[in-house]
């Protein structure tokens, strides 16, 4: 029998599948999820805790009743003011190494990583309970690339990996040659309905997301779904490019379905 798999959720459409897998296998499982990110709602009829993003101490303390022993991290985390965290004293404790770090999205999760790992929990990828989910190379439904879009493609994984060296963000929207916008702390929505305002006519603009060089992959990868195709139509967008093989693809059926519907291309990147 598979270990008893604890799910740390933050916002996102992730969390329902990795649920629904686990019920379906027979894996016992667990959400964690983090207050004013993790959807309540959808949570409902699953076992599960919501807990403030400062309550570490709590938050180990609760995968321990639940004889936790995996814990998969997943979904989008909105960083709030150290006011709001309210840290306890195991947070506070934390203080110094937050401090001394970029403070960056990616040294944050190492931090929290490392932490659970010393408690003696396993972290995992998600890939390792729903392996179907990582991007393929290639085209993902019926659209492709047009030259354009492919030239600025290549432009945005540049922009891409230079704002992922400086641990910024993982998404950047590039239009004709013109970089619109770059993910920073607001995530990739906001990055999208941003460079709506700023797009101009002809080719239609491209969004490109990577994972950071130096991230881990056990957290935080970069994730489109349903909910993204929706938002890139409504923006006006052409097509998303992924990296293949170190994206997540929620939603895969829907995904193409809507793409296809919208006539957004969706593509599998090799970095390499």
């Amino acid at each position: 029998m598979r270990p008893k798999l604890g799910i740390i959720a933050g916002g996102g459409e992730l969390v329902s599948e990795l649920c629904s897998a686990c019920s379906k296998s027979g894996r016992q499982y667990f959400v964690v999820g983090i207050r004013g990110n993790a959807d309540q709602p959808s949570l409902q009829g699953t076992p599960h805790k919501i807990i403030r993003l400062g309550a570490i101490g709590e938050l180990i303390s609760e995968l321990r009743k639940q004889a936790v022993e995996e814990i998969v991290m997943v979904g989008s985390i909105q960083r709030p003011t150290w006011q709001e965290i309210r840290p306890d004293l195991r947070a506070l404790k934390l203080l110094p190494r937050f401090v001394s770090g970029g403070q960056g999205d990616g040294d944050i999760l190492r931090i929290a990583i490392t932490e659970l790992e010393n408690e003696g929990f396993q972290v995992i990828g998600v890939e390792q309970v729903l392996p179907d989910l990582l991007t393929p190379v290639g085209n993902i439904g019926r659209y492709s690339p047009s030259l354009q879009a492919r030239k600025d493609i290549e432009l945005g994984l540049s922009v891409a990996t230079t704002i992922g060296d400086l641990d910024i963000g993982q998404a950047v929207v590039v239009q004709q040659g013109l970089v619109l916008g770059v993910e920073a702390a607001e995530g990739t929505d906001s990055l999208i309905s941003r460079c709506a305002l700023v797009s101009k006519s002809g080719e239609k603009a491209s969004l490109i997301k990577v994972k950071k060089p130096l991230q881990d992959s056990r957290a935080d990868l970069p994730t489109i779904g349903p909910y993204t195709i929706r938002r890139a139509q409504e923006s006006g967008l052409g097509g998303i490019a992924l990296q293949a093989g170190a994206s997540l693809i929620v939603g895969r059926g829907e995904v193409i379905e809507l793409a296809d519907k919208y006539g957004i291309f969706v593509l599998g990147i090799d970095v390499k």
